[in-house]
């Protein structure tokens, strides 16, 4: 959100035409509107120019853009407003000033040729047409005070009967970073869709590495419609564990959990580091630095060349051939013992990867028998 009150409903967000920039409220000055501008914007006119007006945002929101147009008139009305009070207030001091000047000339000339007497009346005669004026003037600032407070209201009323349009509910913070997740999540679907020759690119464990770092940066955009997580969570998340953080914030139930528990998790640390030395993650600072997903990420198959994968494939170990089953017990009947054997290693903590490589069996069958025992849902 934001403290500038001027900028309505306008939210800070991501900026999408650079990798650590963020669209923050700036004020326009015309017609007293603000627009969303990229904080990597200098002021020497160099850096990213991104800039979205309040009615495309507006738009973009789903919001009535009638607020806008209300905001508009009023800032009109009151420029003018400002301008008739500061012409009134120019003119009466001038006024008070010539009149004073012209007084205080009479009454020392009067002071010089006359007694004490004819000046202490000179003195009481100021104080007198002093009050006088400065009680015209209070009369004259009130009067033009409710005038204009009448006409504003009229006006505002006036302008709202033109619209004859509903005014829009407030949207919690929590919706409108829903609906910013939902706009990353378009993106990133929309590059999944795009269609590559992914036999060009290294493999790693039967699945190339495009897949792969696809996987991770679907991934975080999932896991972060709630909250913003660190990459721990991220790499727990994609080798399926099922720690009190995961099962508390119910990230079992983004579509990527468990993708990649064929994979240990030095292995996919190395891939979330990678993929953040690169810029298609943002890590922040702090003493709990969180990730976003950066412009290049979101059209990461735009920037995933077959030439910069290699790298990637390098860092992970290579290409390498088909992996040898380790599933030998695939199909085959529960005995009671192995049974009893999986609920204490569920209870002692282990991830399902781990439970599935001491029975041998998949990551879907150790899930299905804990479900069946009412371990999880």
């Amino acid at each position: 959100m934001t403290s500038n009150l001027r900028g309505k409903k306008l939210s800070v967000m991501k900026c999408p035409d650079c990798y650590d920039g963020y669209l923050i409220v700036k004020s326009s000055g015309i017609n007293g509107t603000c627009f969303l501008g990229c904080s990597n914007y200098k002021n020497n006119r160099q850096g990213c120019n991104k800039t979205v007006s309040m009615h495309e945002y507006y738009k973009m929101m789903g919001y009535d853009s009638a607020e806008i147009d209300e905001s508009i008139s009023q800032h009109h009305v009151r420029q003018k407003e400002k301008d008739v009070w500061e012409n009134g207030n120019v003119n009466c001091r001038n006024t008070n000033q010539h009149q004073t000047e012209k007084q205080s000339m009479n009454c020392q000339n009067a002071r010089s040729q006359k007694t004490d007497w004819q000046s202490r009346n000179c003195r009481d005669l100021d104080r007198q047409r002093t009050e006088k004026q400065s009680g015209n003037c209070q009369d004259l600032d009130q009067q033009r005070t409710e005038k204009q407070s009448v006409n504003c209201q009229g006006l505002d009323q006036q302008t709202k009967r033109q619209s004859g349009k509903p005014q829009a509910a407030e949207a919690s913070p929590e919706e409108i970073k829903s609906r910013h997740n939902d706009w990353e999540r378009e993106l990133i679907e929309k590059t999944k869709m795009q269609e590559v020759d992914e036999s060009r690119y290294p493999f790693y464990k039967e699945h190339s590495v495009l897949e792969i770092a696809g996987t991770v940066l679907q991934c975080l955009v999932s896991i972060s419609a709630g909250k913003y997580y660190n990459d721990t969570i991220l790499i727990r998340t994609l080798c399926g564990s099922s720690d009190q953080r995961i099962l508390q914030d119910k990230l079992y139930l983004v579509p990527e959990y468990g993708r990649l528990s064929y994979l240990d998790r030095g292995t996919v640390r190395k891939m979330v580091a990678w993929l953040i030395d690169r810029h298609y993650i943002l890590e922040t600072k702090g003493s709990y630095p969180v990730l976003h997903i950066t412009n290049e990420g979101l059209h990461y198959k735009e920037h995933m060349t077959p030439g910069k994968m290699k790298s990637l494939a390098e860092l992970l170990g290579g290409t390498e051939g088909k992996r040898k089953s380790n599933k030998a017990n695939a199909g085959e009947k529960w005995s009671e013992e192995e049974d009893q054997r999986l609920v204490r290693e569920f209870a002692s903590g282990k991830s399902i990867p781990e439970i599935a490589v001491a029975h041998k069996r998949s990551n879907g069958a150790i899930r299905a028998r804990l479900i069946k025992h009412g371990l999880m849902q």
